[in-house]
């Protein structure tokens, strides 16, 4: 009776019943003149079922290139290598291939939040493989003596000579990336266009580092970002709690609360919107609008090291505040590290991202190198510096030589991210005087639409993308040629965020999936972690932690209102934090559900979600700036209009506020894109609750466009049928 004998509950009819239920045939029938498929799955996938390691694993990937020495490619090895010759290498490589070949591989089904998995041995195969009474005799990679019988073992591949890393690491890397991993001394600053392998080339001069004996104590790199900072772990295998197992990583507002803390200064950190409302707070005589311009200022100078006599008062005032609370922003983090003794700490420090910095956090280098910077490896780009209105420095080559006048240059020029047509487009708008090589053999297809209105470019963008993806149903399919690319190889770059939502409407009324930027969960705040720790522990719902701060039964089951009077004194949690916008959301949350078992279900669900939105594939939304060391197939640039790129506020004249910065960031857009690059405008366009008509960016007219291919939206006339009358 559709009652599941398990749970008692309904049966979920999944999707493969339903195609069963509206087929017209018992067995599959391949229609005729229908293209040949292979069924294949990953040789790194294969090689990790035989080695029983991660498919990414240094393990991994060393018998997978040695696989490809001996041949030309992956799949010369899975589709036309004999088998015999492959059981010469490995009999466990050779029994997978086979099995793949003809289709007698191990099918474990998916359901919802679950992918399937296809394997070449079953689990117990597996077992056998690496525990005993194997399927068949293991051996890795044949050795170079070519015994057929001698191949080496599992303990050989895992202590491969020092010899041939060092081989492989210099195959890896071109002749300029090469020079700037090995190079000796110091200070140098390389300059990397974009796609040019900057973290590459990053990661690898850590590891020449740590080839060569320097011990990674002594090793720190610097990113400008945590997902930054998250990806060059990955790439050198260190944990994220990896300040023992191997170079320090992170970034320098990290490491200097780290610094605190081990110090015993840890400050209670505010939010960005938290440090400006305290701002506003402790400096009632302004107005709102006199506040937030004089809090930008601020924030500003004491990034630029430039104090001005018109903010002494409000910044004094805004200090005071912040010590009789207990709390400090992200600018004091720096501020207050300087005032420790930490010069010349790491013989070794790698910067990323050096155009970004700003003069406070460079005097912050300064300490933290030897005084000779001997040993400063900084890479980046001055021209992708795109957050002078963050304080960052307008020239960081002559900001660098203040302090090691002897700065030595070293240039990446290869590109291996775009088409040479795309580089050669964007680099009109750059005066570098030496442009980027593409070493991408393909031409990359560049276009611009001039549509009549926001909501017609929209649609021009959805359909397009639409097409890319090859259609979301039969008849897109059928009408457009299939762009072959996913939802995650292709962007909507914009200047400002009040573009986002038309554009978000559009694409979601197409069914393409895809994201925009988000606040982040309430959950994910420390202090409401920290509240939900002391709650969890009580009730029995989540491990006690050694700093987990005692909940009072009597406030406990009245909610968090209740545990914000018992907690409002505690020193783990800010004054601040009980008038948040987490904790404002967590209260609604727990209100909405009336019980913390219930919310803690919840948000565990909601948690699960958000990670599986993470994963999934999507079209993304976002600014230009947070597009910064992006990449994608297809990017799509619109609004292109005087305004808003480059961006021209009302009180400015007409002109912008840093028009070359305006023009980077243009620059950094069109490098986003691999192969397909879209530009757009609109005649008349609606922002901000008024229509207007704005003319052409004025970056438009430096561009060269003898190869670009046009379009223009029709402008639509409705007519409307005159009603006749009844009598």
């Amino acid at each position: 009776n559709n009652i599941c004998p398990v749970c008692g509950k309904p049966v979920t009819v999944g999707v493969l019943n339903r195609i069963h239920r509206l087929a017209d045939r018992e067995e599959p029938q391949k229609p005729q003149g229908s293209p040949s498929y292979y069924s294949l799955i990953p040789l790194p996938e294969i090689l990790s079922e035989i080695l029983g390691a991660g498919s990414k694993t240094k393990k991994v990937r060393r018998f997978y290139h040695s696989l490809l020495q001996s041949h030309n490619s992956e799949l010369e090895v899975l589709l036309q290598a004999p088998i015999a010759e492959l059981k010469s290498l490995s009999p466990p490589l050779a029994e997978a291939v086979r099995r793949m070949r003809s289709s007698e591989v191990h099918r474990e089904p998916g359901f919802d939040g679950q992918f399937g998995i296809i394997s070449a041995f079953t689990p117990e195969e597996q077992r056998e493989l690496r525990h005993g009474k194997r399927l068949v005799p293991y051996s890795g990679p044949s050795s170079s003596s070519g015994d057929p019988g001698g191949s080496e073992s599992l303990s050989t591949l895992e202590n491969e000579s020092r010899a041939e890393e060092e081989k492989e690491a210099s195959v890896s890397f071109n002749a300029e990336q090469k020079q700037a991993v090995e190079a000796t001394g110091g200070p140098f600053l390389v300059v990397a266009g974009p796609g040019t392998g900057k973290t590459r080339t990053l990661a690898g001069r850590t590891a020449h580092l740590l080839r060569s004996g320097c011990r990674p104590r002594d090793i720190l790199a610097l990113t400008f970002t945590r997902a930054a900072a998250r990806e060059l772990r990955q790439r050198l295998d260190i944990p994220e709690s990896g300040k023992k197992e191997g170079p320090r990583v992170g970034t320098l507002h990290s490491l200097a609360y780290e610094d605190l803390a081990h110090e015993g200064n840890k400050p209670h950190l505010l939010l960005e919107d938290e440090a400006r409302k305290l701002f506003l707070r402790s400096n009632p005589d302004l107005s709102a609008r006199e506040g937030k311009r004089l809090w930008e200022r601020l924030s500003l100078a004491r990034e630029t090291l430039c104090p001005e006599e018109e903010l002494r008062e409000p910044a004094s005032n805004y200090g005071k505040e912040k010590q009789r609370l207990g709390l400090g922003d992200y600018t004091d983090l720096l501020e207050r590290w300087l005032e420790l003794d930490t010069e010349g700490r790491y013989s070794q420090v790698l910067l990323d991202e050096v155009q970004d910095l700003s003069p406070l956090q460079l005097r912050m280098v300064s300490r933290l190198c030897l005084p000779s910077g001997e040993g400063l490896f900084a890479i980046g780009d001055p021209w992708q510096s795109i957050y002078g209105f963050r304080g960052a420095t307008q020239d960081v080559k002559s900001e660098l030589a203040t302090y090691w006048p002897h700065l030595q240059r070293i240039t990446l020029g290869q590109n291996y991210r775009s088409a040479q047509n795309i580089l050669d487009f964007a680099g009109c708008l750059s005066p570098r005087p030496a442009q980027l090589t593409s070493q991408i053999p393909d031409t990359g297809s560049i276009h611009f639409y001039q549509a009549q209105s926001e909501k017609q470019e929209a649609v021009w963008i959805a359909e397009r993308v639409r097409g890319l993806l090859g259609g979301t149903g039969h008849q897109q399919v059928d009408r457009q040629d299939s762009g072959g690319l996913g939802p995650g190889d292709i962007a909507v770059l914009v200047r400002v965020k009040s573009l986002l939502p038309q554009l978000h409407r559009t694409l979601h009324h197409y069914g393409i999936p895809c994201s925009v930027p988000e606040q982040e969960n309430f959950w994910d705040d420390p202090r409401v972690r920290c509240l939900l720790d002391a709650v969890g522990s009580r009730l029995g719902l989540a491990e006690p932690g050694t700093d987990t701060p005692q909940c009072p039964d009597e406030a406990l089951h009245k909610g968090p209102a209740s545990l914000a009077e018992a907690f409002r004194n505690n020193s783990d949690f800010d004054p601040l934090f009980w008038d948040s916008r987490p904790f404002r959301e967590l209260l609604r949350a727990w209100r909405e559900r009336g019980d913390w078992s219930e919310l803690f279900d919840w948000i565990a669900l909601e948690r699960e979600l958000a990670q599986i939105e993470t994963r999934s594939q999507r079209v993304a939304l976002c600014t230009l700036h947070a597009a910064k060391g992006l990449e994608f197939e297809a990017v799509f640039l619109p609004a292109l209009e005087e305004g808003i790129l480059p961006l021209i506020h009302e009180a400015s004249g007409g002109e912008p506020d840093n028009g070359e910065e305006e023009r980077r960031l243009l620059y950094v857009g069109l490098t986003r894109a691999k192969s397909r690059l879209h530009l757009s405008r609109a005649s008349r366009r609606q922002l901000y609750g008024t229509t207007t008509s704005r003319p052409p960016s004025r970056f438009l007219h430096d561009l060269p466009w003898e190869n670009v291919s046009m379009s223009r939206g029709v402008k639509r006339k409705v007519a409307q049928e005159k009603r006749l009358r009844l009598i």
